[in-house]
């Protein structure tokens, strides 16, 4: 036998049933509507703080390209969710961000495997086992 029941359960009458017999079930359940609200709405977000707060920031409707800060301190870009970077648009920081991440592992590689050159200072890389290496300024021993 199928079942056509159309009636719409509001949060109330979900909170009568399960609320004192399955209390881990109404919690559940306001945290899914919460969830939701959230998933549904431009105009509010959950804190990006780590770890996570557990509270969620509401900006008005013209501020959603904001800088906000959270009760627990943490501020950040509504838009994007990273670090605050005005007057700089998400799209530019995120193009910044990137570049400088990959060129992170390449500053690591250079001040790893290179010296600087006492003369210019510029760093520079010993190919082989000989300690005369030329820099561009002159010679240099390793």
């Amino acid at each position: 036998m199928e079942v056509k029941c159309l009636a719409i359960c509001d949060e109330g009458i979900v909170q009568r049933l399960l609320g004192q017999k399955y209390p881990d079930a109404a919690k559940r359940f306001d945290r899914f509507l919460l969830e939701s609200y959230l998933e549904d709405n431009d105009f509010v977000k959950w804190c990006p703080s780590i770890p996570h707060c557990g509270r969620a920031i509401r900006v008005g409707t013209g501020d959603r390209y904001c800088e906000v800060k959270c009760l627990c301190g943490v501020t950040f870009c509504f838009n994007c969710m990273e670090q605050t970077h005005s007057p700089c648009p998400c799209t530019i920081w995120k193009h910044w961000n990137t570049r400088i991440h990959g060129e992170s592992e390449n500053i690591k590689w250079i001040v790893k495997n290179t010296k600087s050159c006492p003369k210019c200072f510029k760093p520079i890389e010993k190919h082989d086992g000989c300690n005369l290496v030329k820099c561009k300024c002159g010679q240099y021993m390793w």
